[in-house]
């Protein structure tokens, strides 16, 4: 088993967005908007946190940081294929002199990967078309406080055991929210399966 806990904070961020029944019309079948941030929930969620043995591992880690490339198993078959980097940033001469954090870079490709939402239910079967992108930077200032920022787009094809099926372009912005009365504060914004996306997320303590 393995995990990289930013998959974890891209779930949380998503899951704040994931209300309304307004049906969302896609390239192909109809999704509700509870439906398609559900699908990206899933397949973010397989790329970062996989149950099940992982293949072709190939791990190589420097001072700077590491890179990670292997293929993951879908829970009801298929798989997804993972392309991460992650380093160290901030510290001198940065924009963060005082503070630093650790960037992820990742890209996700499905291949006839299954996988069932947790809090829905949903079944989805996803296809890289090509794949997804995922980039998320955390950073502690000089007194510990976290900000999280970060970036997915690309595109995946999907099916639903109903026999829909259709393509799902994501373009999603996180940024620090400015709350100080919060730990940790992320605005959300853009576009995932052609649902507008734009919600604000306050943590008050640890998760």
């Amino acid at each position: 088993m393995g995990r990289i806990p930013a998959g974890l904070l891209m779930g949380i961020a998503l899951a704040t967005a994931s209300c309304g029944e307004s049906t969302t019309e896609l390239g192909g079948d109809a999704l509700t908007r509870e439906e398609a941030l559900a699908l990206i929930e899933v397949a973010m969620g397989q790329g970062f946190t996989v149950e099940g043995d992982v293949t072709g591992g190939d791990e190589v880690l420097t001072p700077e940081g590491a890179t990670l490339q292997f293929m993951a198993p879908c829970t009801r078959g298929g798989m997804v294929a993972v392309d991460a980097q992650a380093g160290f940033v901030g510290g001198p001469g940065s924009q963060n002199p005082d503070g630093g954090g650790v960037r992820l870079e990742a890209t996700l490709v499905h291949s006839d990967c299954t996988e069932t939402h947790a809090g829905t239910g949903f079944v989805f079967t996803l296809d890289g078309a090509p794949d997804l992108d995922v980039t998320i930077e955390l950073l502690y200032s000089e007194n510990f406080a976290p900000t999280i920022s970060g970036s997915l787009a690309g595109t995946v094809r999907w099916a639903t055991e109903d026999g829909r099926s259709g393509s799902c372009s994501v373009d999603i912005r996180i940024e620090p929210l400015d709350d100080p009365g919060a730990l940790l504060g992320l605005a959300i914004s853009g576009q995932a399966c052609s649902a507008q996306i734009m919600e604000s997320f306050s943590a008050t303590g640890l998760f």
